[in-house]
């Protein structure tokens, strides 16, 4: 079932690559930004039907492993893509539901954490992928509580810098 994209994702897929090829971007932009729409359609869906943000990591996995197939790219490119999607999806779900940037840093970073681990990605790469999420996730969520930009670039490096310690990066993998 989960196998056949749904009318939405499909719509706005093709959207994405129409608006793309409008300002002449390469194939593998155009293919980017149409799975990077892909993603940001199937976690929103799981959420809109009540699921929990793990359920949105395995839809963005799954979604992602499908994507692979379809555009020839490399698992690991389109796995930064769909943490970096699930994780701005996750900082704004977090703080829609009143929790603070940190907080929804640290959900991104097991959202995150989830779908490394299901798609099998190395330790380092995964290190630093899931760090940067919740620093994604941190900003977004400040941004939809209306904190100063100021602020949101402080919360947002504070979760990037928590979820790297915790995620096991060193400093110097996550410059």
């Amino acid at each position: 079932k989960l196998n056949k994209p749904s009318l939405v994702t499909d719509a706005a897929s093709k959207a994405a690559e129409a608006a793309a090829k409008a300002v002449g971007l390469k194939k593998q932009e155009i293919q980017e930004l149409a799975v990077a729409a892909e993603f940001q359609v199937a976690g929103q869906a799981v959420l809109r039907k009540g699921g929990k943000f793990q359920e949105l990591a395995m839809a963005v996995a799954k979604a992602t492993e499908q994507a692979a197939k379809k555009t020839d790219q490399e698992t690991e490119e389109l796995a930064s893509l769909a943490c970096f999607t699930a994780s701005d999806i996750v900082g704004e779900e977090a703080a829609l539901a009143g929790q603070t940037p940190l907080e929804a840093g640290s959900e991104a970073a097991k959202v995150v954490s989830k779908m490394a681990k299901d798609l099998q990605l190395n330790q380092t790469f995964s290190a630093a992928v899931i760090s940067a999420s919740a620093g994604r996730a941190a900003a977004a969520a400040a941004l939809v509580s209306a904190h100063s930009p100021q602020a949101s670039a402080e919360m947002s490096a504070n979760a990037c810098r928590q979820a790297g310690q915790a995620a096991g990066a060193s400093a110097e993998q996550l410059a």
